[in-house]
C-alpha cells in the first residue's frame, strides 16, 4: 500500500485527534493538523508490521507527538513579559507603559515582600536578563547579585516562590 491510500484511509483519525487536543488545549486546530501529518510520516516511516495494527501505531505516535507539542506550548504560554516601571520621575519613563500595567503592578507589589518586589524589579526593569529559554540562568544571575548583598539563597528561593504564587492570584 503507498503512503497516499494509507493517509487516505488514515485522515479522519488524525483529524479526530486533533480536534480532540484543540478541545484538550486550546491550541489553534490547524496547527494541530499539521502536526498529526508529521506525525503520521513519523509513523509510516518507523512502523514494524509484525508489532501492531498500522492504526494503533500511528495513534500512539501522534497522540505522543500532540502531547509534547502541548508541553511546548504550555511552557511558551508560562512566560511572564513584564513592563519595565516608572521611576519616580515621570519624564525618565523610557517605555510608554499603559495605564492598565500600572494599576497591575499596583497589585503585584501589594502581594510581594520587599524581598520578592525587589527581585520583580530587577525582572522588570531590565536589570536581569530574561531570555526564553535562559530563565534558570536568569534566575542564578539575579542570586548571584542578591548573595552579593548577604541575602542568603533560602531567601531568594521563597521570595521567587512568592512571586510566581503572587503572579497567579493577580492574574486570576
Amino acid at each position: 500500500m503507498n503512503v497516499d491510500q494509507m493517509f487516505y484511509d488514515h485522515h479522519r483519525l488524525l483529524y479526530r485527534i486533533a480536534v480532540a487536543y484543540h478541545h484538550h488545549t486550546g491550541i489553534d486546530v490547524e496547527e494541530l493538523k499539521s502536526e498529526t501529518h508529521v506525525a503520521f510520516m513519523k509513523a509510516v516511516k518507523q512502523y514494524e508490521t509484525h508489532r501492531s495494527k498500522f492504526t494503533t501505531y500511528l495513534t500512539h505516535v501522534t497522540k505522543n507527538h500532540l502531547a509534547s507539542l502541548a508541553r511546548k506550548h504550555a511552557r511558551r504560554s508560562n512566560w511572564v513579559e513584564f513592563v519595565p516601571l516608572p521611576t519616580t520621575d515621570s519624564t525618565e519613563i523610557s517605555t510608554p507603559v499603559p495605564p492598565s500595567s500600572f494599576e497591575y503592578m499596583e497589585q503585584l507589589r501589594a502581594c510581594l515582600s520587599p524581598l520578592a518586589w525587589r527581585i520583580a524589579q530587577m525582572v522588570m526593569c531590565g536589570d536581569a536578563v530574561v531570555e526564553y529559554g535562559k530563565r534558570l540562568q536568569s534566575r542564578e544571575k539575579i542570586e548571584d547579585v542578591l548573595e552579593a548583598d548577604g541575602v542568603k539563597q533560602s531567601k531568594c528561593v521563597q521570595a521567587f516562590h512568592e512571586i510566581r504564587d503572587a503572579l497567579s492570584e493577580v492574574a486570576a
